[in-house]
């Protein structure tokens, strides 16, 4: 018998442990799942969680259309409660329609920088690269690299620079309504001639997704002739016609000499 408290007192831990202000069912179900608590679907992740929070039993999750989040339950409870019934609950919405990249990621001598488009709002909103449960960027890396998948953001920094892996972005800024790379207009780059300089141990630059490469050959087409250039398919939500299997194989070109 599912014991709701418990999977409530593990997710509020693990969101006080990491210092996150709400967390995915993808997320929370994987968690959940390693702690005993709740089994988890191999065909559709997170589903086992999903119907618990459908069935109300997790009252003070959040649904934004067909999404949901879950917060801490104390957070959530106070929020709730200072809301007539009738009114929706608040979420956090990037409205402008200028967004601005993330820092790289990067540490000291570097041999792979992979690069994307332009974060999306999620990303962004959280500060942390890939943050979109549907994403499949940390899952991939980690099957390529034989390591665990990380849980935490820093777990997942830790699994790139221990494997000499920068992340970074093509577009500096850029008019975007919405994540979706189709979008992007009037973008900026980033300044990768002096990040090269700064890196020179970088001898691959690879894309996560087509468009990150066409990005990056409008500005730096055949600037950096000793480094080699890799397109990779897109982790993206958006990009689900290739299974896991297809997609590791194709990243594991990444530690390809």
């Amino acid at each position: 018998m599912t014991n709701i408290s418990q999977i409530i007192e593990c997710i509020d831990k693990y969101l006080i442990r990491n210092n996150q202000i709400d967390i995915t069912p993808v997320d929370a179900n994987k968690i959940l799942a390693q702690a005993g608590l709740l089994s988890d679907s191999k065909d559709r992740p997170g589903s086992p969680l999903r119907k618990l929070l459908r069935d109300g039993k997790i009252p003070h999750a959040d649904q934004i259309g067909d999404k949901w989040r879950i917060p801490h339950s104390k957070n959530g409870q106070k929020r709730a409660s200072t809301l007539p019934a009738s009114h929706p609950k608040p979420t956090t919405v990037i409205s402008s329609s200028n967004k601005k990249s993330l820092p790289p990621l990067v540490r000291s001598n570097p041999t792979i920088l992979i690069l994307g488009t332009l974060p999306g709002d999620e990303s962004l909103q959280k500060k942390q690269y890939y943050a979109k449960s549907g994403n499949r960027f940390w899952s991939i890396i980690a099957h390529v690299a034989n390591s665990p998948i990380p849980l935490t953001y820093e777990e997942k920094k830790q699994l790139l620079f221990s494997h000499k892996i920068a992340l970074w972005d093509v577009v500096h800024t850029a008019d975007r309504h919405g994540s979706l790379d189709s979008d992007i207009r009037s973008e900026l780059p980033n300044d990768l001639q002096k990040f090269l300089r700064q890196y020179p141990t970088i001898r691959t630059i690879a894309f996560n997704g087509q468009k990150a490469e066409r990005l990056y050959n409008k500005y730096f087409a055949g600037q950096f002739p000793d480094i080699r250039h890799l397109t990779l398919r897109s982790s993206s939500p958006a990009n689900r016609q290739f299974n896991d299997a297809v997609m590791i194989k194709d990243w594991k070109r990444l530690f390809w000499i």
